[in-house]
């Protein structure tokens, strides 16, 4: 019983260096100018699966032209709001024009853009992960997983509770 006690707490251990480490290295990259997007369509499949993190670098509007080239994976946002991330196919920085595409195959070039749309430059990803953090970050999981704990939290005490009850009733030899 007390192999697996420690095993737990070990674990339990681990799992929270894990993630404490995991919320540094974000939130240094954050403070680098770095920004973790989910992906969430397959336009740019196979160098980026649906699913993963991609992080991106951010710059300031009259640094852009100065830091990306035609191959460049960038994210903007489209006519609709939303973030899309495709490879630069066009760029006129005198015009200030910026023309993307999905790299899957039959994609069509994306309309053009301007600095005024840039989000930032890809920089790298992490597979999968964004189902990870999709899953952890619903309301159905939050709410399982405070449930577990109050759970855990009441059955340790009951069986703690009887357990201190039953001592109390031995009877002791005189």
């Amino acid at each position: 019983m007390k192999k697996t006690k420690k095993f737990f707490e070990y674990f339990g251990y681990t799992i929270a260096g894990i993630l404490i480490l995991a919320i540094i290295a974000h939130f240094t990259l954050y403070l680098l100018g770095y920004k973790a997007l989910v992906v969430v369509s397959g336009s740019m499949e196979p160098e980026i699966k649906t699913g993963s993190v991609i992080y991106i670098k951010t710059f300031e509007k009259n640094e852009i032209y100065d830091n990306i080239i035609v191959g460049d994976y960038i994210t903007f946002v489209n006519n609709e709001g939303h973030n899309v991330t495709h490879e630069v196919i066009y760029i006129n920085s005198e015009l200030d024009q910026i023309q993307t595409q999905g790299i899957r195959d039959g994609a069509a070039p994306d309309e053009i853009i301007s600095a005024d749309d840039f989000v930032g430059k890809f920089v790298f990803t992490i597979s999968y992960l964004g189902f990870v953090i999709s899953v952890i970050s619903s309301k159905t999981f939050i709410i399982a997983f405070i449930s577990v704990i109050v759970i855990g939290y009441l059955t340790t005490t009951l069986i703690k509770e009887l357990k201190k009850g039953k001592k109390e009733e031995e009877p002791t030899e005189k």
